[in-house]
């Protein structure tokens, strides 16, 4: 038999050669274990780069790859922001995360699934947020909140007391409908 010729019946993984196409490269139509036909270059049967119509591959593919069909979600993107902020020292908000010691609990950080069952769907509107602004993301540690809770649960926020009352100052800039730079900077006056 000549070197690029291969013999009609013959086995190369799943592909039996059922006929010779003939060309340059050499060609032969294959018929695969699952029923589909396949041309394929002579060389990739002989050196067993081919073995079978592509169900092989989709098959061990379809083995490993295991999808929670929420990539893209926004409670995926919640968690994957947070573990950003983490560990990704290239996330401009790292700097006030990751490099300060923050993390996430293993479970979350290794298993968005684990995430999703401890915290539930993003409710619209709200956001991850940690309750002790020192502690990790974990489930003791985190519920979902609005952009208002948020506001109010940051280290540099100040608390002010007006007419013996205490409150945050995001809380008396809405309430006195003044913008925070403005309380900050009468509070830079004195």
């Amino acid at each position: 038999m000549k070197k690029n010729q291969l013999e009609i019946g013959s086995r190369y993984g799943r592909l039996v050669v059922s006929e010779d196409l003939g060309g340059r490269p050499k060609k032969y139509l294959c018929i695969c274990d699952c029923g589909e036909r396949k041309e394929v270059v002579c060389y990739q049967l002989s050196r067993g780069k081919t073995h079978s119509c592509g169900c092989l591959r989709d098959e061990e593919l379809s083995g490993r790859v295991k999808t929670h069909g929420q990539t893209g979600t926004p409670t995926y993107k919640s968690w994957n922001e947070a573990k950003q902020r983490c560990y990704n020292q290239r996330n401009d908000k790292y700097k006030w995360y990751g490099a300060r010691g923050i993390e996430m609990c293993a479970e979350w950080r290794g298993d968005f699934c684990t995430f999703l069952a401890d915290m539930g769907e993003r409710p619209e509107g709200m956001t991850l947020e940690r309750k002790d602004v020192n502690g990790n993301y974990e489930p003791s540690n985190c519920k979902w909140a609005t952009n208002l809770e948020q506001g109010t649960n940051k280290r540099n926020n100040r608390m002010l007391v007006i007419g013996g009352e205490s409150m945050h100052m995001s809380e008396a800039a809405r309430r006195y409908g003044l913008k925070v730079g403005t309380i900050w900077r009468r509070l830079g006056l004195g």
